[in-house]
């Protein structure tokens, strides 16, 4: 008689990084692996250096994430939630962010050059220093944000 194998349920790749076993450069290797990220929860994982570059993560929860250096050029995260998530020195080009809530974000120094950040809720954030020439801001909830040093060159407000 033969008898089937049970196979035990795999943990994934976002239960890996809440659980602190998977971060920074792997763990952006191992969400490029990842068939849909739409509303993926990654609170709180580091993700620093990760490179995220043109993935799609709709409505992601990153909220207190650390992207320290992280790279998301072209990367689509409408509607995210990155409350609190530190960006600082990230690289995201392009990055698109409309109506995602940034409320608290470090970006100290990002590059953000023609980042879609429309209707997005940046209460509270830092992007001292962080450059967002030609961002798209329409809309967008500044309320409490720190700009000062900040690269608005044609950025639309």
């Amino acid at each position: 008689m033969i008898q089937s194998a049970r196979v035990a349920p795999t943990e994934s790749v976002a239960e890996r990084a809440r659980a602190r076993s998977l971060w920074g450069p792997e763990l952006g290797a191992a969400l490029r692996a990842e068939p849909d990220l739409t509303a993926i929860d990654l609170s709180g994982a580091d993700l620093d250096g990760a490179d995220l570059s043109g993935l799609t993560l709709f409505k992601a929860r990153l909220a207190g994430a650390s992207l320290r250096g992280a790279t998301l050029d072209g990367a689509e995260l409408t509607g995210a939630d990155l409350r609190g998530a530190d960006l600082e020195r990230a690289s995201a080009r392009r990055v698109g962010l409309g109506h995602a809530r940034l409320g608290e974000v470090r970006a100290f120094e990002a590059d953000l050059t023609g980042a879609t950040l429309s209707g997005a809720d940046l209460g509270g954030a830092s992007f001292h220093c962080a450059v967002l020439e030609g961002a798209s801001l329409r809309e967008a909830d500044v309320t409490g944000a720190d700009l000062r040093a900040a690269h608005l060159r044609g950025a639309e407000l």
